[in-house]
């Protein structure tokens, strides 16, 4: 995803921390929703998608292959069919 530019880097918000990929993350959420079918049952989770680069958001994992990781929230229907992808927060640690 290094050749994709979702917004203009001199206009950031400077509190989001995904705040380059937010509006591809918003617009894929919206298409999602509008095409998913509309069910009562959903199931949300937490995967962990691997990363190498050097953001705040990222977590290191000794045991994993890919060495670091971003924590994303996944909303899926009950046919598998993913309805939601969002990029999780960590607070600052001291």
């Amino acid at each position: 995803m290094t050749n994709i530019h979702c917004c203009d880097n001199d206009n950031l918000d400077r509190n989001d921390r995904f705040a380059k990929v937010r509006p591809l993350f918003d617009k894929m959420n919206q298409k999602w929703l509008e095409n998913a079918p509309h069910v009562e049952q959903h199931s949300i989770d937490e995967a962990m998608v691997a990363y190498f680069g050097r953001h705040p958001g990222k977590q290191f994992i000794k045991e994993n292959l890919f060495g670091m990781a971003i924590n994303c929230g996944l909303v899926q229907l009950f046919r598998d069919t993913l309805s939601g992808f969002y990029p999780i927060k960590e607070q600052n640690r001291k």
